[in-house]
């Protein structure tokens, strides 16, 4: 027993001699603590960094349509420091590179980066001298305007002591985002704030080609006809160029006839038109009506340019096409072609039709409005609408704006032909190379409110939905993101309500969120290479 005793106290005393010995050589640069003072072991100040190298501050700041993110080491009095500042033009989120940074301590410039170390970067630096807070500003001279930028973390510190013992604001990286990334896609933020809402109407509606936007071109005179070799469907024209010519021997007087039906028939519509201008002011017609007329007498119009043009003062100068036994057929205005109905050579009478243009593409849009919703009808001022072939969340403005793409509403009936609870509501829409004609929409009508509510709203593109629940994409600093849920209201095309989730003065991404969303599922963080 006592044999036992001995060798267990004999195994104790050799384990306390090996870890005594062992903490005589340990290594606490090991633990990033890479300098002591007089024997004092810093690792009990759990947090600070005891390492050469200072702590980064990172900073963002909007000023205008300007973007500000800057990093730079905590400042230490004697020590050079260099800022590494990024520029963005929020209007187009691209990097700006033609312009001048300034950086001023204390009011006096102390560095100024005229060149950039790559597009939308500069590189300032700066060695500070007084210790203590002071004032630091960036200041940026582009296109005539100057942006000055308050950065928030301006205190100088006596040595890289005084910095460890520093505590510093610090956003750990949730999504890291770099801005030369952001610049070469589809990508901008807002800074969330307070903002009138005007509640709309949803419901569905179809884009309808307009007809009243084509000219039909006929023979003025029975011949043959020559057409130039590029006449083709979607060639376009200059107002005067030749469509085709009609050679015949008869030419001369059947030229006149067509010349005095087609001067009749405009002085006709011409005088109907200018009655129509004066009543659609006061309201005795109404602006679908006028629309029609207008129609009428565009098409009347442009079949009377076949034999002339009107003067600056309106008058119509009627020239002589016919030489040689041939008469030209000009292009009244610059259009496209959309058909050619006859073919060259081809023997054509008086009246044939010969090609049909088009002049400037408009369309309608037609809304199911409903009957519920009746008393609205007279004062709607606007729809946005979403077609069915676009993604809303890669819509930069959410929707299609009628008002924004340069259409007007028209005057509508408040009678119906069936049952249904709808009433057609009809906009006009001006051409526009993302409207394709018989296409279904989402629509949110707009009518005169007295009542704006003051919400916190953003752009529809900047919140995701996945089952029913939401979310948007918030900037911590520059090129940190966090996810973030939010509750959500009422949605107008373009806008929609944030009811709780977010705070005013933040910043969330209100273009390209599907892409910081693809940065999140990334195992790599992307690392910058200034």
């Amino acid at each position: 027993m006592k044999k036992t005793i001995s060798y267990i106290t004999l195994l104790v005393y050799t384990i306390v001699f090996v870890a005594c010995s062992g903490r005589k050589g340990h290594d606490h640069s090991s633990h990033g603590h890479g300098h002591s003072h007089g024997g004092h072991d810093h690792s009990s100040h759990s947090g600070h960094d005891h390492g050469n190298e200072a702590p980064s501050i990172k900073f963002s700041q909007i000023v205008d349509a300007v973007e500000i993110f800057v990093e730079y080491p905590a400042l230490v009095k004697g020590e050079p420091a260099k800022f590494i500042a990024h520029f963005t033009n929020l209007i187009n989120y691209k990097p700006i590179s033609d312009a001048k940074a300034i950086l001023l301590f204390n009011g006096k410039q102390v560095a100024k980066a005229d060149k950039i170390l790559r597009n939308g970067i500069f590189i300032l630096e700066f060695s500070p001298a007084k210790v203590g807070k002071n004032s630091l500003v960036i200041k940026l001279e582009h296109a005539g305007n100057t942006y000055s930028f308050n950065l928030a973390e301006t205190r100088v510190f006596k040595d890289g002591h005084d910095v460890s013992h520093a505590e510093f604001t610090h956003h750990e990286p949730d999504i890291v985002f770099l801005k030369e990334q952001a610049w070469v896609g589809d990508f901008g933020i807002v800074k969330v704030k307070k903002k009138p809402f005007q509640s709309v109407i949803h419901t569905c509606g179809k884009i309808l080609p307009a007809v009243d936007n084509r000219i039909t071109i006929v023979a003025q005179s029975s011949g043959i006809i020559d057409l130039p070799t590029n006449m083709v469907a979607g060639k376009k024209l200059k107002k005067g160029e030749r469509i085709a010519s009609i050679k015949s021997e008869q030419l001369e007087d059947s030229r006149e006839v067509a010349f005095k039906l087609a001067n009749a028939d405009y002085n006709d519509v011409e005088s109907r038109y200018q009655i129509a201008a004066k009543l659609v002011k006061d309201g005795s017609i109404s602006r679908k009506e006028f629309s029609q007329l207008e129609a009428e007498y565009n098409s009347a119009k442009a079949k009377l340019e076949v034999f002339g043009k009107f003067n600056d003062k309106g008058e119509f100068i009627h020239s002589n096409a016919v030489a040689s036994g041939a008469m030209n057929i000009n292009s009244p205005r610059a259009c496209n072609v959309a058909s050619v109905k006859v073919r060259n050579g081809n023997y054509v009478e008086q009246g044939s039709v010969i090609a049909t243009l088009v002049v400037g593409d408009s369309y309608l849009l037609k809304v199911d409005f409903p009957k519920n919703e009746v008393s609205k009808m007279e004062r709607v001022v606007d729809a946005n609408f979403i077609p069915e072939y676009m993604d809303a969340s890669k819509m930069g403005n959410g929707a299609l704006s009628v008002l924004e793409l340069g259409g007007y509403p028209l005057f509508n009936s408040k009678t119906t032909a069936d049952d249904s609870p709808y009433i057609p509501f009809y906009f006009n829409l001006p051409d526009d190379p993302r409207l394709v004609p018989n296409s279904f929409v989402s629509v949110a009508v707009q009518s005169k409110s007295e009542v704006l509510n003051e919400v916190i709203a953003v752009p529809v593109s900047a919140v995701l939905e996945n089952e029913n629940s939401y979310w948007v994409y918030v900037e911590l600093e520059g090129e940190n993101y966090t996810q973030r849920e939010v509750m959500v209201g009422e949605n107008n095309g373009k806008e929609i309500v944030i009811t709780d989730g977010l705070k005013v003065g933040e910043i969330v991404v209100s273009k390209g969120a599907f892409r910081v969303k693809q940065a999140s599922r990334s195992l790599e963080m992307p690392e910058h290479t200034h």
